[in-house]
């Protein structure tokens, strides 16, 4: 998505971008393993491409996780969302249930206008679950989730869900995450055609400052964690 690689030249940070990685090549492996090794990093905020970040949002964003919070910011779960008129009635990435790691699952989603309600003085509302929409870590909490997503609990080799997995594992550590009503970022989910697949899987480095860096996937045991 061109609009997207353009918004994210406005980030002052730098990226790793895990292109075009299908679940049977462990995206998250894929940047767990290059966190793992650059030691430099404190954080790392998982950012789907189908949304449309900003700088204000980030840095917004970067300063609550930075006062220790687990915070993602508020997008709507679709597209489909910006044909209704009314913002209250979007629905948001984040609900009041814990969905579960086995199928079928539920997910009750908050809408906009129910999250504005919970703000209780702060711009911060605790949720079960987020869809890990540009949710910054620590690198000390990212040692001890497993992302393993849904795995073992269907019958498939390949997880889906990573996000859930994330959430279930906050819950089992006494962790809350919270979700910014601050900051709102537009989620363009179905609104273009996948390209995992179609085109080489492959790493770019994209230092602020410097030149990108293309590298190939690492060669890992896909899910061995």
């Amino acid at each position: 998505m061109a609009t997207f690689s353009l918004a994210m030249n406005k980030i002052p940070h730098d990226k790793l971008w895990v292109k075009y990685v299908g679940y049977q090549h462990d995206p998250y492996g894929q940047w767990l393993q290059y966190f793992k090794e650059n030691k430099e990093y404190t954080h790392i905020a998982i950012c789907p491409d189908d949304i449309m970040l900003h700088a204000k949002g980030v840095r917004e964003l970067w300063s609550k996780a930075q006062n220790g919070h687990i915070v993602s910011a508020m997008v709507n779960v679709s597209k489909n969302d910006f044909e209704c008129p009314y913002r209250t009635s979007w629905t948001i990435a984040c609900t009041k249930n814990l969905p579960s790691l086995k199928f079928p699952r539920n997910y009750d989603w908050y809408t906009m206008g129910e999250l504005d309600k919970l703000r209780n003085g702060s711009s911060l509302v605790p949720v079960p679950h987020t869809g890990v929409a540009f949710m910054i870590l620590t690198r000390s909490l990212v040692e001890k989730i497993s992302f393993k997503g849904d795995r073992g609990s269907l019958n498939d080799a390949k997880p889906s869900a990573y996000d859930v997995g994330i959430s279930h594992d906050l819950n089992d550590m006494g962790i809350k995450q919270y979700v910014d009503t601050d900051v709102f970022i537009a989620h363009f989910r179905y609104g273009s055609e996948i390209q995992n697949g179609k085109k080489e899987p492959h790493l770019i480095v994209d230092k602020w400052g410097k030149e990108q860096e293309k590298k190939p996937l690492y060669d890992l045991v896909p899910f061995d964690r």
